[in-house]
């Protein structure tokens, strides 16, 4: 997958005939980078480990070097988007899978306590890095389901500690560790 693909957010809803598309919008990455921006001692207030390291791909650093993207207005507004979606929407119980930085459209959700009589569960492939707080919001549950089409979930280091985390329900441990 291409890193830009992480920017991508899409969200797809479980139906009576499969997933069906549901929300997307993309947020605009830039097209070039200051090459000091890409070198990975550039990274190392990340803490990474040695094999993170060597994992830590010129498109995983990009994609660290845009997740400012996720505070963006443009962000904000595809948020409003998405949630108004859902509340003008009759159904009041919604299964939904997203991955790459679709998680954050949910994080947001979480944020936003004015969803109610809607219940949200989300599958996401992807751990969300650190980058805002939040409490558990009764409406809406996150599921980490990892397979292999995760950015950063080979990066333990990242989200580790982050109190995001005490947010997921793990669905498949053996395939996370």
């Amino acid at each position: 997958m291409d890193w830009q693909d992480f920017f991508k957010l899409t969200v797809s809803k479980s139906g009576k005939n499969g997933n069906e598309l549901f929300f997307q919008a993309r947020l605009k990455t830039p097209s070039a980078f200051p090459m000091q921006e890409l070198i990975l001692s550039h990274f190392d207030y990340l803490n990474l480990s040695a094999v993170e390291k060597k994992k830590f791909s010129i498109g995983l650093r990009k994609i660290v070097l845009c997740h400012d993207l996720f505070e963006s207005e443009t962000f904000k507004a595809h948020c409003r988007e998405f949630k108004s979606k859902i509340e003008h929407s009759k159904e009041k119980e919604f299964v939904f899978h997203t991955q790459g930085g679709g998680i954050y459209l949910f994080l947001q959700l979480i944020k936003d306590h004015r969803i109610h009589g809607k219940k949200i569960t989300c599958y996401t492939s992807e751990l969300p890095l650190p980058i805002m707080s939040l409490r558990k919001n009764p409406n809406v549950q996150i599921i980490y389901s990892p397979h292999r089409s995760g950015f950063l979930s080979d990066f333990s280091t990242l989200w580790k500690e982050s109190e995001l985390m005490s947010l997921f329900e793990l669905k498949d441990f053996k395939a996370s560790a």
